[in-house]
C-alpha cells in the first residue's frame, strides 16, 4: 500500500513537471525576441524559433555547436556569448548575422554555487524593429507635445478644420493672434518668407471673422497680373471705358469682395500709381470704376501679405509711407520653417498621409531621414517640404523613405561649420562618407545599399571599408 502511494506521488510529480516544461516551452517559443542559451563553454544548448525570423538561421542548425565555430564560419560577425564568458558580466552589443541583418543582443551570465558560469542566456532583436519602435515613440512624443500645446492656447477643432499644423511655441502664438485678430474688422498685414503659409493664415482669419453679414473672400496676387491690367482687375471699368471693353462694364475685385474679405497677396509689387488709389479706398471706403463717374461704396476687410521688408521699401521710396501705416494696423509675422523645427515632423506626417491617400501607397519616413530633415534649413519653407514629400511618395519604390532618397543638398546640412574653408576634395569625401554609412545602416548589407545608390556591390564594399577605418 505504502509503495503504491509513493508511486502515485511520483507520477503526480512527473505530471506536474511535464506541465511546467510545456508552459515554459510555450513561453520560450512565442517570445518576440530570439532567446539563445549556451553552456559555460559556449556550446549552444537551445535557441528559439524567433532566431529564424530575425537572422534566417534555423535553430536546429546551431544547437550543439560552439559560438567560436559559428563566428569563424561567418554566421555571426561577433558573439555576445563569448564576451559574457570573457568579462563574466552582462554584455549588450550589435551583431551582424549572415543575411546582413543587424541585431542588438544582450547576454546574461548564470552562475553556479561555486561562482562559475554554467549558462549564458541571450536575447536578440533586429535593430530595424527597434528603430521602428523609436520612430513610433518619436511621432507619439511630438503629437503629445502638439496637442498639449494646442489645449493651452487654441481650440483643437478649429485648427483641424483649418488644416493648421503646428506645435512649436512661436507658431502657436501666431495662430493664437490670428484667432484674436479675426474678431475685429481691422486691416491685417501678414509678413513672412515665401512658402510659410500666409494664405492659409488669411483663410483662417476670414473664416473666423465675427460679423452679421459675411461675404466671400476674394484673392488677388499683385505680382501675377500684368501692370496694365491690374487697375481694371482691382476697380473694374464702366461700359465703353476703352476699346474692346465689355459693353456692360465689369466689376472689380473690390466690388466682388463687398461685405467680405479682400486678400492682396504680394502687396509690395503694387505699382506706385495704384497705391494712391488703394489708400483712398481704405480711407474713404469707396472707389470709382475706370471710365466711370459715380463713386461706389464698399465695405471689405483688407488682408495684405508680402515677403518683402515694406519698412525698408518706404525708406527707399518704393512704397508709400501713408499706405504702409494704413496696412500696418495688425501685423502678423509668420516665422520661417527653420525657426519652428518642432513643426517639421507634424507637417511631414500630414503631407505623407495626404499623398499616401492620393497615390494609394503606404510610405513611411525613417528616423534617420527625419533627423536630416529637421537639421535642414528649408529655404522654400512649407511649400518646399510639401513638394519634397509628394516627390518622395511618387518616386521612391521602397515602403521606407531612407536618407539616401533625400536630395543631395539636404545631406550638406550636417557638414561641420568650417567645411566651406576646407579643400573641395575633402568636403566631397565627408559627404560621400555620410551617404555610404547611412545607406549601409538603412539596408544592413552591401548588395541592397549599392543598389539604392546606383553603384556596384564591389564599389560599395571598397568605399565602406575605406570609410569605416576613419
Amino acid at each position: 500500500m505504502e509503495k503504491n502511494k509513493k508511486l502515485k506521488r511520483l507520477q503526480d510529480k512527473i505530471t506536474e513537471l511535464e506541465d511546467t516544461i510545456q508552459k515554459m516551452k510555450v513561453v520560450f517559443e512565442h517570445s518576440f525576441d530570439a532567446i539563445y542559451v549556451t553552456d559555460g563553454q559556449g556550446e549552444t544548448l537551445i535557441a528559439s524559433q524567433s532566431l529564424n525570423r530575425i537572422s534566417k538561421l534555423d535553430p536546429k542548425n546551431v544547437v550543439g555547436r560552439n559560438m567560436n565555430d559559428l563566428v569563424e564560419q561567418g554566421l555571426f560577425d561577433s558573439s555576445v556569448t563569448l564576451e559574457v564568458l570573457r568579462k563574466k558580466e552582462t554584455v549588450t552589443m550589435y551583431q551582424r548575422a549572415a543575411n546582413g541583418k543587424m541585431c542588438i543582443s544582450t547576454g546574461c551570465p548564470v552562475f553556479d554555487s561555486e561562482g562559475n558560469i554554467y549558462r549564458v542566456v541571450t536575447n536578440v532583436r533586429a535593430t530595424e524593429e527597434i528603430n521602428k519602435l523609436v520612430e513610433e515613440l518619436e511621432v507619439s512624443k511630438k503629437l503629445n507635445e502638439h496637442f498639449r500645446s494646442q489645449l493651452s492656447s487654441l481650440n483643437i477643432e478649429q485648427m483641424k478644420q483649418e488644416k493648421v499644423i503646428a506645435s512649436s511655441k512661436n507658431m502657436l502664438n501666431v495662430i493664437d493672434l490670428a484667432f484674436k485678430v479675426a474678431q475685429s474688422d481691422a486691416t491685417v498685414l501678414i509678413l513672412g518668407e515665401s512658402g510659410v503659409g500666409k494664405e492659409v493664415l488669411s483663410n483662417l482669419i476670414h473664416r473666423h471673422w465675427k460679423r452679421d453679414k459675411q461675404g466671400a473672400m476674394i484673392k488677388i496676387n499683385c505680382s501675377a497680373i500684368p501692370r496694365e491690367l491690374l487697375e481694371s482687375e482691382l476697380f473694374g471699368y464702366a461700359p465703353g471705358a476703352f476699346s474692346g471693353a465689355n459693353k456692360l462694364g465689369k466689376p472689380g475685385i473690390f466690388e466682388l469682395a463687398d461685405q467680405g474679405t479682400l486678400f492682396l497677396d504680394e502687396i509690395a509689387e503694387l505699382p506706385m500709381e495704384l497705391q494712391a488709389k488703394l489708400l483712398r479706398v481704405l480711407q474713404e471706403q469707396e472707389f470709382t470704376r475706370i471710365g466711370g463717374t459715380t463713386p461706389k461704396k464698399v465695405k471689405a476687410r483688407i488682408i495684405a501679405s508680402t515677403n518683402k521688408d515694406l519698412e525698408k521699401m518706404v525708406g527707399k521710396r518704393l512704397f508709400r509711407e501713408d499706405l504702409y501705416y494704413r496696412l500696418h494696423v495688425l501685423p502678423i509675422n509668420i516665422p520661417p520653417l527653420r525657426e519652428r523645427q518642432d513643426d517639421i515632423p507634424l507637417l511631414t506626417r500630414f503631407f505623407l498621409e495626404k499623398f499616401n491617400q492620393k497615390y494609394k501607397v503606404r510610405k513611411k519616413i525613417s528616423h534617420k531621414t527625419m533627423q536630416i530633415m529637421m537639421a535642414y534649413h528649408w529655404p522654400g519653407n512649407i511649400r518646399e517640404l510639401k513638394n519634397l514629400i509628394e516627390r518622395l511618395t511618387v518616386t521612391v519604390d521602397s515602403a521606407l523613405i531612407r536618407p539616401e532618397y533625400l536630395p543631395y543638398r539636404m545631406h550638406l546640412t550636417n557638414l561641420p561649420a568650417q567645411a566651406p574653408f576646407k579643400p573641395l576634395k575633402k568636403i566631397m569625401h565627408e559627404v560621400e562618407r555620410k551617404i555610404i554609412l547611412a545607406a549601409m545602416e538603412s539596408h544592413g548589407n552591401t548588395i541592397d545599399a549599392a543598389r539604392s545608390l546606383g553603384i556596384s556591390q564591389p564599389t560599395m564594399s571598397r568605399k565602406l571599408k575605406k570609410y569605416r577605418k576613419r
